[in-house]
């Protein structure tokens, strides 16, 4: 039976605008290195010992795209895309909610596809 191990969306992301009124962009900025310096690389890892297709979600999702690229999303305005991209995935902008949307779900379950669809070929 096939494993596919996966990463998470960075949710803390979202702490750039949420919650309205008392953000907190440090710990949002803080959270791409716990991902990409510590969970993720651990995730990844433990995956490969036990043979699994491994899944970077934080990174097709863009997580890792430097805050210093911005977009347009309402109703935040002007924020970085890694964040705009969380806020659309996910109810964490919004809601405070880790969970996925049905976009963000339908995204996981793509990327899912892709990457095991393309380790089998190789």
């Amino acid at each position: 039976m096939p494993i596919i191990g996966l990463t998470y969306p960075d949710v803390l992301l979202g702490l750039w605008v949420y919650p309205p009124g008392a953000a907190n962009r440090g710990l949002a900025t803080l959270s791409l290195t716990a991902f990409r310096g510590y969970l993720n690389p651990a995730l990844s890892a433990a995956y490969a010992k036990a043979g699994a297709v491994f899944v970077d979600i934080t990174g097709a999702t863009g997580a890792y795209t430097p805050l210093t690229e911005t977009t347009t999303l309402a109703p935040y305005g002007t924020i970085p895309v890694a964040v705009a991209q969380v806020c659309t995935l996910t109810w964490y902008c919004s809601q405070g909610s880790i969970h996925a949307s049905t976009a963000g779900y339908t995204f996981i379950g793509q990327q899912i596809t892709t990457d095991y669809t393309r380790a089998q070929h190789r």
